[in-house]
């Protein structure tokens, strides 16, 4: 199944009269997303769609996903913020605003190389605190990287298909195809932060297509055992570069 929450557009919707929302549009079988106003500030709702809202799996499903991501607070990962019952919708997950694009429609826009090491970069500081936190994404690809209208600043959302240590249920095999590591597609294998980094291969070579084509065919081993072991390791290979050493040193600064 396909749960996906991205790749969203804006439709209007109103849902009672009283109460408008603003519907976003999303390849998801499970859930839906609504633009809230709320004391002048925007808010992103997530719900689950109504023929599954009353399933205790699914609501157990949305309640683990907010679990994991009340854990985090860093500049590069949306902030959730609260887990509500929100008239005529249900109970919701609550989320920041981002005022952005796609890394993939951001990339049709062709920019320059130090935005692009921008991006990579915050890519993997995310990672590492993630990581730190006992926390993997299993599904990082374009659709799940926004990145700001202002400052081109990397936001990593849908965290529907996560996962921590310390979960015992929800452990099947997930991930979209084209960015899935090995493990992920393989019932009853052990799936850790090495399959965010396999994924992270293959936005660099996005970014990058041949440049760093080493470091991502590292990422991308079959064996999780010859990958490089965190996000950190990433970086500081990236950073060894001698061609790139002034740009990074400079973004750095």
């Amino acid at each position: 199944m396909d749960v996906s929450s991205s790749e969203f557009i804006d439709v209007d919707v109103n849902l009672s009269s009283s109460i408008s929302y603003t519907i976003l549009e999303c390849k998801s079988n499970l859930n839906n997303l609504y633009l809230m106003e709320r004391m002048g500030k925007r808010f992103v709702l997530k719900t689950l769609k109504p023929e599954f809202a009353s399933q205790s799996m699914y609501r157990s499903l949305l309640n683990k996903e907010f679990d994991l991501m009340a854990k985090l607070n860093h500049p590069n990962i949306v902030h959730f913020l609260s887990l509500e019952d929100i008239p005529n919708l249900g109970v919701a997950i609550v989320m920041e605003y981002i005022d952005g694009v796609t890394l993939k429609d951001f990339l049709a826009t062709n920019p320059n190389d130090k935005v692009r090491h921008k991006i990579i970069f915050e890519l993997l500081d995310a990672l590492n605190y993630m990581h730190s936190k006992q926390i993997i994404h299993r599904d990082i690809k374009p659709s799940n990287i926004l990145i700001t209208h202002n400052g081109n600043n990397v936001k990593i959302i849908d965290f529907g298909l996560s996962d921590s240590d310390d979960y015992t249920v929800f452990k099947v095999s997930s991930g979209t195809l084209a960015y899935a590591s090995p493990e992920q597609l393989t019932p009853n294998s052990i799936v850790d932060n090495r399959t965010d980094i396999f994924s992270f291969g293959k936005i660099l070579q996005l970014l990058f297509p041949t440049k760093y084509s080493k470091i991502a065919k590292q990422c991308l081993n079959e064996n999780p055992e010859k990958r490089p072991q965190s996000a950190a390791d990433v970086a500081n290979a990236l950073r060894a570069m001698p061609r790139n050493r002034n740009i990074i040193i400079a973004l750095f600064a």
